[in-house]
């Protein structure tokens, strides 16, 4: 609407300020139209109208919205040719562009470039500077200027938090990641589903599926409900802590709530029932995949005939491997060997041999070493 507006006032041969044009570049940057805002940059230029610190922070703003971090980073740029003062709403939109497509150095660049030029480093510019970093894999940094925000008394929020606590966890630091999660609540900012789920996802790296089942209880006492992230992450905790009941109990919480199931939840219960030795209940998890608009992957395959294998099933292991090969799933090495100790266990020779043969010769294309054998 608003730049319906300023077309209509274009077309009668109004004079427009800067004020004028920075409101409708604003305009189009809240609606998401990155390009439109350039264009009207642009008439402003050519019109010789002024451009100032507010035209340029929509612009580049603007741009961060529509992910065009390279032209964002441009606009910013031209701020200094155009001696044009840089200010913090300038340096948040710019560190927000970086932070949305991980490019953590230009993060950082435009980070320090911030404190050198002492434009005020707000909970905004920390928040977006430790993002990229998390998503960049670089967690010693994001804890690093975690640290410095701390010494700078600049008040850490949820999102800063939920960074920090998932760079953590994606570099494998769940001790770092849940004495984070712990500063959080001592510092009475709010969490949310996200902050829960980074911290389940960090139990499940760390093996410690018990903090992961306390956690799971904490979010249903602060009302938050679970996403597929919280889910997955606390059934494969379970799962790899051999808690074959806790998983399926998670499981089916999970079929039971609005929460859709995903290949990672069956593959995650199935493998603790598994490990668990109950292989009736691994098969009865893959009835419902097969049954389900679910594809079945290799590890789905491959945990359901083990499981079956180990109790002696050997029959079901080979019909399931059979289902395999009908439905084009690559086998792998698991799979080889889980269909061979089958056949050992076989008292029918002549339809084990043909299976053994048409291993062979899948194996000569995927594992040629054991085709030569």
């Amino acid at each position: 609407k608003a730049l319906h507006v300023f077309r209509d006032l274009a077309q009668s041969e109004v004079e427009f300020t800067t004020i004028a044009y920075n409101a409708a570049i604003s305009a189009c940057e809240k609606g998401s139209e990155w390009e439109k805002a350039l264009q009207l940059s642009s008439v402003m230029e050519q019109s010789k109208v002024q451009l100032d610190r507010i035209t340029y922070s929509a612009a580049i703003s603007a741009c961060e919205k529509g992910s065009e971090w390279q032209r964002a980073l441009l606009i910013f740029g031209l701020m200094e040719h155009d001696k044009v003062e840089y200010d913090t709403v300038a340096f948040n939109a710019a560190l927000s562009a970086c932070e949305k497509v991980a490019e953590w150095e230009e993060a950082l660049q435009l980070f320090i470039m911030m404190a050198k030029s002492k434009v005020e480093c707000n909970t905004v510019a920390f928040s977006a500077a430790i993002s990229a970093c998390e998503k960049g894999g670089e967690w010693e940094k994001a804890l690093q200027l975690f640290r410095v925000m701390a010494q700078s008394k600049v008040r850490s929020n949820t999102i800063t938090f939920n960074a920090v606590i998932s760079a953590c966890e994606k570099g494998r630091e769940w001790e770092r990641a849940l004495q984070l999660f712990t500063v959080m609540a001592q510092s009475k900012v709010e969490f949310n589903t996200v902050s829960f789920g980074t911290a389940i996802s960090a139990c499940e790296k760390g093996g410690q599926w018990e903090k992961a089942m306390h956690l799971c209880s904490n979010m249903a006492t602060k009302q938050l409900e679970p996403n597929a992230i919280t889910f997955n992450a606390a059934i494969s905790s379970c799962e790899k802590g051999g808690e074959w009941e806790n998983a399926l109990k998670l499981f089916t919480a999970m079929a039971h709530s609005e929460v859709e199931l995903d290949t990672i939840s069956f593959n995650s219960a199935i493998s603790a029932c598994e490990k668990g030795c109950k292989w009736d209940e691994a098969l009865r998890v893959f009835r419902v995949i097969v049954e389900s608009a679910l594809e079945s992957t290799a590890i789905t395959f491959d945990a359901v005939m083990r499981a079956c294998e180990k109790a002696g099933e050997w029959k079901r292991t080979l019909h399931i491997f059979n289902k395999m090969a009908q439905e084009r799933v690559e086998s792998t090495m698991i799979t080889f060997s889980t269909v061979v100790s089958a056949c050992e266990q076989s008292d029918e020779q002549e339809s084990t041999l043909k299976i053994l043969n048409a291993m062979i010769v899948a194996s000569s294309r995927n594992f040629p070493i054991i085709a030569q054998c």
